[in-house]
């Protein structure tokens, strides 16, 4: 686009989808060529380019939803004598991210009322944490980033020495199987305090 804000060449494939097409816009300017309020969220960007600022604008329009990049073209002399627009589709990135938005909710609410401390670990020497629900603080005394960490393993520190062979044993018979498994065992709390634990899983 030119410094008036006008198009001066137009082109790709997210004109399909589009309901105008690339001789439609060339020519016209910025609020002429989008209804509000998409020329209200694009002309500040394409402004912004010609000052020699890069924007990134997210907007809804013909009932999908685009992320349009604006940047400033300059010449040889440094100068900035126009800018360009990329749009893209992100509609279906947007709807898979509202899933997994929604699928994180659903997993905290359902974590928030599991009677016991929900995990996911790697099959490793010590169970390497990768994620520890709150309720590790109350079984435990320890604090979940302290074992997502590795500051505190939970084979190593946690569980109780007598104890680490017969879940390995356990973990390995089932996952050879194809099974869940479930086992009792003893941990000792950051306080120093011993507690039976049933611990159920499953190998992914």
């Amino acid at each position: 686009f030119h410094t008036d804000l006008r198009y001066s060449r137009t082109a790709g494939l997210a004109f399909h989808r589009l309901p105008g097409s690339p001789p439609d816009i060339e020519g016209e300017s910025v609020r002429e060529a989008w209804p509000e309020p998409v020329s209200d969220e694009l002309e500040p960007a394409f402004r912004a380019a010609l000052d020699g600022e890069t924007r990134e604008v997210e907007l809804e329009y013909a009932d999908r939803e685009w992320v349009v990049h604006v940047v400033p073209i300059t010449g040889v002399d440094g100068g900035v004598f126009g800018g360009m627009t990329v749009a893209q589709d992100i509609t279906e990135r947007k709807e898979r991210e509202r899933k997994l938005e929604m699928r994180e909710r659903r997993l905290s609410t359902l974590m928030a009322n599991v009677p016991g401390m929900v995990y996911r670990c790697r099959n490793e020497h010590g169970w390497p944490m990768e994620f520890v629900s709150d309720a590790c603080e109350e079984l435990t005394g320890y604090d979940p980033e302290t074992l997502e960490s590795g500051d505190v393993e939970w084979g190593t520190d946690v569980m109780v020495q007598e104890d680490r062979e017969k879940l390995r044993e356990t973990v390995d018979r089932q996952a050879a199987k194809g099974e869940p498994f479930s086992e009792t065992y003893r941990i000792e709390t950051a306080d120093g305090d011993l507690r039976w634990v049933r611990d159920h899983g499953r190998s992914v």
